[in-house]
């Protein structure tokens, strides 16, 4: 699905956790819908709904992210994807992405006022997420 024309709307007023950072700045949801195609839609679906091709064969199955765009938790997201902390690799099926969704990395903020260094990719998927909360 190809990312509507109300994306930049969508996106200038979407505020990452509160803080001052608009999602646009900080990822691209183009991007982000052609990683998500490539490493994600296999098994949590085109409709984000967890209901790929290979979820019927997962021994868990994977996660409806369908509304993960409307309240991301950014910590939990990195966590999941790169196989980080309690939520990651080692308590999921998810298998970790951090070798494959790399590159550059950007400080997000926290609403605590810390930040988190997050690659590009990641950024770019929750963009997409975004976008497609709004549709």
């Amino acid at each position: 699905m190809a990312v509507t024309g109300r994306l930049a709307a969508v996106l200038g007023c979407w505020m990452l956790l509160g803080g001052a950072v608009a999602a646009q700045e900080m990822g691209d949801a183009i991007r982000g819908e052609v990683v998500y195609q490539r490493h994600c839609a296999t098994c949590h679906g085109t409709a984000l709904d967890g209901r790929g091709p290979m979820a019927a064969v997962l021994s868990r199955r994977p996660a409806d992210l369908s509304g993960l765009g409307s309240d991301p938790d950014i910590e939990r997201l990195v966590a999941r994807i790169e196989g980080r902390g309690a939520t990651g690799a080692h308590v999921s099926a998810m298998p970790s992405y951090a070798m494959v969704l790399t590159g550059p990395e950007r400080p997000v903020p926290l609403p605590d006022g810390g930040e988190i260094m997050v690659y590009q990719p990641v950024l770019d998927l929750m963009a997409y997420f975004t976008a497609r909360a709004s549709d």
